[in-house]
């Protein structure tokens, strides 16, 4: 069976859980912006923000054709003002006739507006992780959960 981790990190929560996901077998594809965010991390929350909030779906470097060759997808999101980061509304649009898992990282692990945001799509589990590289211990438990 082939699995994929598709995601996108910003401040490296996504990429630990992408590091929990290899060992668990999956391929990972990490998320390139064609043009990334300010550097400035107030900037970068204000613009993010706002790209999540008009549900943009910015050019990314990442071939997404390749999604079809998976037969079990995770998505990794970090949650921006409280909906799925723009750079992943991106990847969703690719999966539309698509099953797949949606991995939600955030500093609050309130999802209940994502659930509504993502209720056209075939998203099969909402895992919601709070802030994975401060605890690593629990994100290790849920994703043994889920995965």
């Amino acid at each position: 069976m082939s699995r994929l981790f598709v995601y996108y990190s910003n401040s490296g929560n996504g990429d630990y859980v992408a590091s929990i996901m290899r060992e668990k077998g999956f391929n990972t594809l990490k998320i390139e912006l064609e043009h990334e965010l300010p550097q400035s991390f107030f900037f970068k929350i204000i613009v993010g923000g706002f790209k999540s909030m008009i549900k943009e779906k910015p050019k990314i470097k990442n071939d997404l054709t390749i999604l079809k060759n998976y037969n079990e997808i995770y998505v990794g999101t970090p949650i921006w003002n409280k909906r799925v980061s723009a750079p992943i509304n991106t990847v969703l649009e690719s999966l539309k006739t698509t099953n797949f898992n949606l991995i939600c990282y955030s500093g609050s692990g309130n999802i209940k507006k994502i659930v509504k945001e993502v209720k056209d799509y075939k998203i099969e589990n909402i895992i919601s992780l709070i802030e994975p590289l401060k605890n690593k211990e629990d994100t290790i438990k849920i994703l043994n959960k889920y995965i």
